[in-house]
């Protein structure tokens, strides 16, 4: 069964549960690495005697062009100043937040969601880009690395949901159903602000 593209992409941090969206104002592309073990031959006497699979090491990318800076702050366990300046921390406990990647089934009335419920994530990569000849957006890339999430008994999940519905799975992960983040340099902040 084919799968059509990116819906949406919803993150989970301690203060609620947000979507981004796609395109244009939102995530741009998820690339998940590593949700299964790599396979291991074990070998003697020159003849393969067997193989096993060792410890998954799932990670996930996204690339985002739209998400306000509370939020994203958020995620990558940034500090904020009294000054509304959102600082790197080197030492600083990361918190553990979720990330949810909803596609859809081609020709079928079913989505598919792959999630990772609990994780570290960093922020890797801003690139911004000129180019006269079409409109570029900047791109924010987003790095998470899944940590074992007891509830889920695993680092990551796959579930197929009725299109437009993954309700289903905001309550097999406990979390929240999510709120829309609005893009940073609204004049009545974002949902994550408020959430605060």
């Amino acid at each position: 069964m084919s799968l059509e593209g990116l819906k949406k992409v919803v993150f989970h941090t301690p203060s609620g549960t947000y979507e981004v969206g796609r395109g244009d104002n939102g995530a741009t592309d998820v690339e998940f690495k590593d949700l299964d073990g790599a396979l291991n031959d074990v070998w003697g006497s020159d003849i393969k005697q067997a193989t096993y699979k060792g410890s998954a090491k799932t990670s996930a990318t996204v690339t985002v062009n739209g998400i306000s800076l509370p939020l994203l702050g958020e995620i990558v366990g940034w500090k904020k100043t009294s000054d509304n300046v959102y600082v790197p921390q080197n030492d600083a406990k990361l918190p553990v937040v979720g990330l949810l990647a909803i596609t859809h089934l081609f020709n079928t009335n079913m989505d598919r969601c792959v999630f990772i419920p609990s994780a570290n994530a960093t922020y890797t990569k801003l690139s911004l880009k000129t180019n006269t000849d079409k409109k570029n957006l900047a791109t924010v890339a987003i790095d998470f690395s899944a940590i074992q999430d007891d509830k889920l008994g695993g680092l990551s999940g796959f579930k197929d949901v009725p299109s437009g519905d993954a309700s289903s799975v905001y309550t097999l992960l406990g979390w929240d159903e999510p709120k829309q983040d609005i893009e940073a340099g609204a004049d009545n902040g974002t949902v994550a602000d408020k959430a605060q």
